[in-house]
């Protein structure tokens, strides 16, 4: 028998909005529209208080997320760090082209510092995002 997630809640970011599904300790984060330094003051509280919950298993949900910047990802990392710390797991689904390009190219430049300050790398993921959805 399949158990289905039951809605928590829904916020609006400055860019899209956020919503929190649970299934028992299994927990799915929903985000749409830009995931960025503005949404993300919305968006990292509301994940600091699903990580102080302690959820076994915590998904992301990014089907509808169509930009992702610095700040952003770094929510990611930040996640996966305090899921890590008590042997819980973090899963990504449905990354959209231009989503899987911006991991692909953080992924790649761990401990390395290739741009001079956080604008211009957000300029960089901006640009090829952009590049990926035009099918470039």
């Amino acid at each position: 028998m399949e158990l289905s997630f039951n809605k928590v809640w829904e916020r609006e970011t400055s860019g899209g909005n956020i919503a929190l599904w649970v299934r028992g300790d299994t927990y799915a984060l929903h985000i749409s529209g830009t995931l960025d330094a503005a949404s993300a003051e919305v968006v990292s509280p509301a994940l600091d208080s699903i990580l102080d919950q302690n959820p076994k298993d915590l998904i992301f949900g990014l089907a509808e997320l169509k930009y992702l910047t610095s700040m952003g990802y770094r929510l990611f990392l930040i996640a996966l760090k305090r899921q890590k710390e008590h042997g819980d797991t973090v899963s990504f689904i449905h990354l959209q082209p231009q989503i899987q390009e911006v991991f692909s190219i953080m992924g790649s430049l761990h401990d390395l510092r290739v741009f001079a300050d956080i604008a211009e790398l957000d300029h960089y993921l901006l640009a090829r995002q952009q590049a990926v959805e035009r099918g470039e």
